[in-house]
Formats: C-alpha cells, sequence, structure tokens
C-alpha cells in the first residue's frame, strides 16, 4: 500500500493497495472453492471503524477526503478464503499547508510610477520559521524570521519602482514550521513614460 506521509485537511486522500495471495493460491483438492478470494477491510484514520470492505480483492486504487488535522494511522486487513490474514497500519499526518496572497495592483508601470504589492501569508497548523520577498525592481531581498510569525501569520505592503524600462520580477517565500516551503511570483513591466502634452504657447 502506498500513502503519502502529509495529507491536507479536506483535501483528497490517495492511495493505491495490491494484495497478492501467498503461499498456496488455490483450496485443496476437493474443495468447494478451487480459487483464493482476498477480502479487505479499510480503516482510514485508525478509529476503530472499517471505512471501506471490498471482496474479491486484486487491487485498490481509491480517493479519500484527508480527515481533519491531527496524526493518524491507515489499517488495513487482507484475509483469503482460506482465512489466511495480513494487515498493515501507516502512520501520516494530516496538515494544512502555508498559503500566500501574493497581489500588485497594476502590472504596468511608467518609470515615474510606483507598483504596490501586498503579501499574506498564513498557516492553520504550524508556525512560520520565515518570510522573504525579493523583486528585481530595485534588486533587494528582505527576510523576516522573528518571534511575530510563531502566530503563523504574516502581512505586509510593499512599494517599488525602477529606474529603467524591462521585465522585473517580484518573489515572495514562506518557510513553515513543518519545513514544507511556499513561494509566488509577480511578474512587472517596466515602460518609459509616454510623451505628456502641456499647455503653452507652442
Amino acid at each position: 500500500i502506498t500513502l503519502p506521509d502529509t495529507v491536507e485537511p479536506g483535501k483528497t486522500l490517495q492511495f493505491n493497495l495490491k494484495a497478492v495471495a501467498g503461499g498456496q493460491s488455490e483450496k485443496p483438492k476437493g474443495s468447494q472453492v478451487e480459487k483464493t478470494e482476498l477480502r479487505l477491510w479499510l480503516d482510514i484514520d485508525g478509529d476503530g471503524t472499517w471505512d471501506l470492505e471490498t471482496k474479491p480483492l486484486a487491487s485498490v486504487n481509491r480517493e479519500w477526503m484527508a480527515p481533519k488535522s491531527g496524526q493518524y494511522n491507515l489499517i488495513a486487513i487482507v484475509r483469503d478464503s482460506l482465512n489466511w490474514a495480513d494487515s498493515v497500519r501507516i502512520p501520516y499526518v494530516s496538515n494544512s499547508r502555508v498559503l500566500l496572497k501574493f497581489e500588485a495592483d497594476v502590472h504596468k508601470i511608467h518609470l515615474a510610477q510606483e507598483v504596490k504589492i501586498h503579501a499574506r501569508v498564513w498557516d492553520k497548523d504550524d508556525a512560520l520559521d520565515s518570510v522573504c520577498f525579493s523583486n528585481t525592481l530595485d534588486g533587494l531581498k528582505e527576510c523576516r524570521a522573528d518571534l511575530s510569525l510563531k502566530a503563523g501569520k504574516f502581512e505586509q505592503s510593499f512599494s517599488k519602482k525602477s529606474n529603467k524600462p524591462g521585465h522585473y520580477v517580484a518573489k515572495l517565500c514562506a518557510y513553515s514550521a513543518d519545513k514544507r516551503t511556499r513561494c509566488e511570483e509577480i511578474k512587472i513591466e517596466a515602460y518609459t513614460a509616454e510623451p505628456e502634452c502641456l499647455a503653452g504657447e507652442n
């Protein structure tokens, strides 16, 4: 049976299971049942209630909804028609991923204009180790790694502009205490300001 070690609450929990009859694959001569059939009992979250029972069984490829945040054991028992049985217990963690909201008020600016960038990071289950913002508009990189991130939240706005036309990238990366990372990028184009008509004698 294959199962990811970490899943996200409420998202799809996908697993694959394959069972093969071991030892004697047929019943003794003279038996009414010639072939061994496999049956499966499956407890997705280890709460003692069977969530799935199938028969006969060769393989199972199922999608399930992951449980709420916590540590769990997936328990599977396979039994054949000869009453031989095998079981497996697989631990896994249901844990929310770090989420980002990274936006710019505009994606095209002229050289006299600033772009306003807003960053929001949150993690429902874990503290944040650090949050880093970088951009090629002015080449600066800023990182935060302080006690304020222990609540699993970060929010900040930035104003940036470019000294020359071109294509630029702003990037935000968040590093969670559960060692998972998420990054997002915003592409920005800077161009020379368009000619402006001013009132005057000419």
